[in-house]
Order: structure tokens, then C-alpha cells, then sequence
């Protein structure tokens, strides 16, 4: 991690780096088989007030803009999203979120800033959060969602009735989701991989 005044010195050689990895992919995939996908976890720790301080200010501004700017520079043949991202440090976020809020206000202004299609946003839900009022933001953003794709990362391993509990909490608010794991499975071992298949053709199968 950069510390102190760094970060403001490292931003803009950072930002050009990542364009450049983008046109590389972009120029080297076909555009039908990629898929873009923003991972923001420090954006949503900075909201939060949490792990690091903001260099920038107005902090929400701030990160807007620096979203626009990001997808700018997407191709529009090629399907886009975000992953809303609240960490996964041994299976761990760097704080729970008490509510989908920041992140329905966030994907909000984004749409609404963005002159780019956005595919889909990816939001996370906490193991134990199978209460509606977890999910009653999600009402704010159903009317502006457009075309765009909304998947809940509601689905845990080895726990499938909680998973069919998450989902009922979420349809009372929102109409149309996909539903997929908290976050990544790159940390996850091969038994949990199993269940989590397992849940995810369960729970299709019960929404098909």
C-alpha cells in the first residue's frame, strides 16, 4: 500500500498504466469474448471511512469522476461492469456494510454521470443479512437501472436455506437480479467451490 502524500504523486502513473493494460486487452481479445469488470474495494473503504484516508476532495465527487473517466475509455462493443467491492481478506469484509446504501447511492450517480453503458453492478450481501431492510435501498435504483444487470453476492458456502432466505429478502424489493458469491473465487478452496456450484443449480433451478 502507498502511504502519505505518495498516493497523490502515484495516482495519474497508476491511471495511465491501467489505460494501457486496457487498450492491450482490448486490442487483443475479441471484442464478443470480453468482458470489463471495475473492482472498487478501496473506493468503498474510502466512503466508509475505513483501512485508508482520502488524498482527494470531494471525496464522492472524487471517485465519480475517476469512474467516468474509467469507463471512457471502454470500448462500447464490449460489455462493462462493477463490482462493488467490500473486500474478502481471509473470507473477511474490511467492514460489513449496514445497508446496501452506499452502494445504491454510488451505482445512482454513476448511471447518472456516465455517458458509457454500464452491464451490470455487483453488490455484496453479508452471510447474516436475510432481513429485508438490508436490501430496501435497492428500491432507489430499480426506476434508473434501465438495461443494466444487478447481481447480489447473496450466495455462501455450505449454506443453502440461508441463501433461499437472502433471495426472498431481496425480491421484496427488487424485481430481477442474478445472484453469485460475495466476491471472487480465487481464495476459495476446492470443497468450497463444490458447494457453491451446488447452491448456485440449486437456487436457479428454483428461480427458473
Amino acid at each position: 500500500f502507498i502511504v502519505g502524500d505518495y498516493k497523490t504523486a502515484i495516482e495519474p502513473v497508476y491511471e495511465r498504466a491501467i489505460l494501457r493494460a486496457l487498450d492491450n486487452i482490448s486490442k487483443n481479445v475479441p471484442e464478443q469474448e470480453l468482458a470489463i469488470q471495475w473492482d472498487v474495494p478501496l473506493e468503498f473503504a474510502l466512503l466508509e471511512g475505513v483501512w485508508v484516508q482520502p488524498w482527494f476532495s470531494p471525496l464522492k465527487q472524487g471517485i465519480l469522476d475517476r469512474w467516468v473517466k474509467l469507463t471512457a475509455a471502454v470500448n462500447p462493443a464490449i460489455d462493462m461492469g462493477f463490482h462493488f467491492c467490500y473486500g474478502d481478506i481471509g473470507h473477511q469484509h474490511f467492514t460489513q456494510p449496514k445497508d446496501m446504501g452506499f452502494m445504491v447511492d454510488m451505482a445512482k450517480e454513476l448511471l447518472g454521470q456516465t455517458k458509457r453503458r454500464v452491464d451490470y453492478i455487483h453488490m455484496p450481501v453479508p452471510k447474516d443479512r436475510d432481513d429485508v431492510a438490508y436490501f430496501a435501498s435497492l428500491k432507489g435504483l430499480q426506476a434508473v437501472r434501465g438495461d443494466m444487470d444487478i447481481y447480489l453476492g447473496l450466495v455462501h458456502t455450505d449454506d443453502l436455506e440461508g441463501t433461499q432466505r437472502r433471495i426472498k429478502a431481496a425480491l421484496e424489493v427488487l424485481n430481477g437480479f442474478g445472484v453469485a458469491t460475495e466476491c471472487g473465487w480465487g481464495r476459495t478452496s476446492p470443497e468450497e467451490i463444490d458447494s457453491i456450484v451446488h447452491i448456485l443449480d440449486a437456487v436457479s433451478e428454483t428461480n427458473a
